[in-house]
């Protein structure tokens, strides 16, 4: 048996499911949990996009947090995923046949 077929099952019994690209839920009787997981390329195009936006950067410049124009802000924070767990800003990395692959908490609901 090929490994996707255990990792589908696995999926499937954990109710495991994909809602968008990048990101994954499962529930159970309590509550539903929301994963991140990618690549870091991944994980670092959501960043930007749901964090490093641009109304984030007039605010960071407007609270004289940042002097940098919006591109070197954007390169100052790459890296730090954690704000996209807002949980508790973990995630776990995997090296995964050479590729890093990012897991993370999105949020439990």
């Amino acid at each position: 048996m090929k490994m996707e077929n255990h990792i589908k099952a696995l999926m499937e019994y954990l109710k495991f499911e994909k809602v968008e690209d990048n990101l994954y839920k499962i529930e159970d009787d309590d509550n539903v949990k929301n994963y991140y997981i990618g690549t870091e390329e991944e994980i670092q195009k959501i960043y930007i996009r749901e964090i490093l936006t641009r109304d984030e950067w007039v605010s960071a410049v407007e609270e004289g947090n940042t002097d940098v124009g919006y591109v070197d802000w954007v390169e100052e924070l790459k890296g730090d995923y954690s704000e996209l767990n807002v949980q508790d800003g973990s995630f776990e990395t995997f090296n995964i046949e050479g590729e890093k692959i990012l897991v993370m908490l999105q949020q439990i609901t």
